[in-house]
């Protein structure tokens, strides 16, 4: 009944802990998308990546927490220089009792040579390690109760998973005197661990004062007799420094009475090491409990409820044969085509649909290699500043005070004239005349554009734009999108001088979002990889709980936080592999690899075939041959076949090194990133068996 309670009682209270921790997240989470218009395929991946950021983040600091609570359990000997104090005596009783309880009292009294302290502190840590008569070390659980300190003011506090107690007053200072202080406790050492045997093992004193302990005496009674024999001393807790010779003891009955021989320098613990009959000890409890066993069993659960998921809704449809594709799939442009492929970043994207809208007649593109720049044109001026005419009127306030704002100025103003018109390149206008304005150098007058509503002004760029694209192919949204970032502000284009076409990367990725996300992906896999996703945070929480709030884990069952970690991983693995497309979507997928591999593998006769049917074939395919990684391939196809040329432009369509220097043409601005980092402890005491110092 006992067990069943302390099963029910680990549950609720792991429960309770997990609501506490995901429920703010949901909540962070809800609110963080409440305005955005996404679509819900979105939505489940933005959720599912901010869970597997948190969930890999609280990973690596569980991962840090078991490595530093492994180090602070196995650690030993680290030497700590005490700071104007020395232990003239101190002295343990032991009073152990059938259940293998220990009652202890640690009197010490400490010399305070020099002023200025309060008083002392120690550690009693819960987690020990033994090693028995047959050698082994284990890791074992005790459990500490009715901590105080007689007669003093103390307060008690956890400091890396030990109880420490503080025993003195901050508003009381010792000066030069020996004082003595009476610590007591209930130490539960659990059931006896070793078969076949029993042992009492006690490491007294405890690690790191900083200072030898004089005087040092134990007096241990036991419930039963006890052979005076089986008793040995240890400097250490692996038995392999025996320094009984060192210390004078004798047993009356069932009491052992043991003093360290004051020719010994005893700085760190004494252990004593009694022998004793198989069934010494009886009803004692077990000190472990099963929060973390449960803890580390769901983890595995849900790697079990992952996989069947993954098997039932993210493994990937069997895949479709490739098909032959002379031409991409229909009313796809490159961008497009390239995010079905491998969802190419917005600027490789934006680059094909330049050299698309080239290919379709609409712009030019000339490298003024003289300048080293990349200048588009409109080949469809479309520009409403022109059809109205528009113009800027300034006035000259002052004269500039710097060289660079008077060659601005002399540029807008002709001679020593105080006013001037603009009639082209207004954004660029606006953006360079910031400064003149707030200064007080310039007043900007009027601008004509200023007479016309925006519904006017809609009107005639729709008007405009039917007549500019009359007899062109019509534009995908893509295409649009780049085309209106490039011709915002006139009907040229020098890319490296375009602070804004930059842009255009983010919305091109945003609107393939929109138009393709729902089309071709699975949304069930979505919604799965966003369950799972719950499920690997929650995971990891457990095992964080498990590792440094619960720690009541058997160490004989130490592996199954192995088995906890690994079924993490594999959680997280198939929460990524989760996401599938449907079948629309394999089977654009199988069109598009058809296409490629067309692309890679065609001949030259199937080339030269469809280039005398259709001349504009090589500049028509060459867009997506760039999206798919096969433009050098494209390319070479045509070495032997002439490339018609075509008015748009002196770009070097063919030779790849050019779409680098496009991409490259392009302004994009420049970004820094500061990183601070620290440390912080959480006190002192490292100690894996105690010991303490003064404060």
């Amino acid at each position: 009944m006992d067990v069943l309670s302390s099963i029910i009682g680990s549950l609720v209270e792991i429960l309770i802990l997990t609501l506490f921790a995901i429920i703010p997240i949901f909540i962070i989470w809800f609110f963080m998308n409440l305005s955005k218009k996404n679509s819900k395929m979105k939505k489940y991946r933005n959720f599912s990546i901010t869970l597997m950021s948190l969930g890999c983040f609280f990973l690596l600091i569980t991962g840090t927490t078991y490595f530093e609570n492994f180090h602070s359990k196995s650690s030993s000997n680290v030497s700590t220089v005490a700071d104007g104090f020395t232990i003239e005596e101190y002295k343990i009783k032991l009073n152990v009792n059938k259940n293998n309880v220990v009652d202890v009292t640690e009197i010490v009294t400490v010399d305070f040579y020099e002023s200025g302290h309060h008083g002392i502190y120690k550690f009693i840590p819960s987690w020990l390690e033994y090693t028995g008569k047959d050698g082994n070390t284990i890791s074992r659980k005790s459990t500490i109760q009715n901590l105080k300190a007689e007669g003093e003011e103390y307060s008690i506090d956890t400091v890396n998973g030990k109880d420490k107690i503080t025993i003195g007053s901050p508003s009381d200072t010792l000066t030069n005197e020996l004082k003595t202080y009476t610590i007591t406790y209930q130490y539960d050492m659990g059931e006896d661990p070793f078969d076949g045997f029993d042992e009492f093992i006690f490491h007294s004193f405890g690690d790191y004062w900083g200072t030898r302990i004089n005087n040092a005496s134990l007096e241990i009674t036991m419930p039963d007799t006890i052979e005076e024999s089986s008793i040995t001393f240890f400097s250490d807790k692996y038995r392999k420094n025996d320094i009984t010779s060192y210390v004078d003891y004798y047993v009356v009955g069932n009491t052992l009475y043991a003093k360290v021989s004051s020719s010994y320098d005893l700085k760190n613990s004494l252990t004593v090491d009694i022998e004793l009959p198989e069934g010494y000890f009886i009803d004692a409890k077990s000190s472990y409990g099963y929060s973390s066993l449960i803890s580390c069993l769901l983890i595995i659960l849900f790697a079990i409820v992952t996989l069947i998921k993954w098997l039932r809704h993210g493994k990937d449809y069997h895949k479709r044969s490739k098909t032959v594709q002379f031409y991409p799939p229909e009313g796809y442009d490159s961008a497009t085509i390239g995010y079905i492929y491998k969802k190419d970043s917005g600027r490789k994207l934006a680059i094909s649909i330049i050299l698309e809208l080239a290919s379709k007649g609409f712009i030019k593109i000339d490298e003024l290699k003289e300048e080293n720049i990349v200048k588009i044109t409109n080949l469809c001026p479309m520009d409403i500043n022109k059809a109205i005419n528009r113009q800027i009127t300034i006035t000259k306030l002052k004269e500039a005070k710097n060289a660079e704002d008077e060659k601005l100025m002399n540029s807008l103003f002709e001679g020593n004239s105080s006013s001037g018109v603009i009639t082209e390149n207004f954004n660029e206008f606006y953006d360079s005349t910031k400064h003149l304005v707030s200064n007080g150098y310039i007043q900007i007058d009027s601008d004509s554009i200023s007479n016309y509503t925006k519904e006017v002004l809609d009107n005639m760029k729709n008007q405009i734009r039917e007549k500019a694209f009359l007899g062109k192919p019509q534009m995908t949204s893509n295409e649009q999108i780049v085309y209106n970032q490039l011709f915002a502000d006139g009907d040229t284009n020098i890319l490296s001088k375009d602070k804004n076409f930059y842009q255009v990367f983010d919305k091109i990725t945003k609107n393939l979002q929109s138009e393709l996300d729902d089309k071709i992906n699975d949304t069930n896999s979505y919604k799965n990889m966003a369950i799972t996703s719950v499920m690997f945070l929650v995971g990891v929480f457990y095992l964080n709980l498990s590792l440094s709030i619960f720690e009541d884990l058997n160490p004989k069952f130490n592996m199954i936080y192995i088995f906890a970690f690994i079924a993490l991983i594999i959680i997280l693995i198939l929460t990524i592999l989760m996401k599938r497309k449907n079948t629309y979507g394999e089977q654009m997928i199988a069109k598009v690899n058809g296409f490629r591999n067309f692309l890679e593998t065609a001949t030259e006769e199937q080339i030269n075939h469809l280039a005398n049917s259709n001349p504009n074939y090589f500049y028509d395919i060459l867009p997506y041959a760039y999206v798919l990684g096969v433009s050098k391939a494209w390319i070479g196809k045509f070495g032997n076949i002439s490339v018609p040329k075509i008015d748009i432009g002196n770009f070097d369509y063919v030779n790849i090194d050019s779409f680098t220097i496009l991409s490259n043409s392009i302004y994009y601005p420049s970004s820094s990133s500061s990183s601070s980092g620290g440390c912080s402890s959480c006190g002192g005491g490292c100690s894996s068996c105690g010991g303490g110092g003064s404060w």
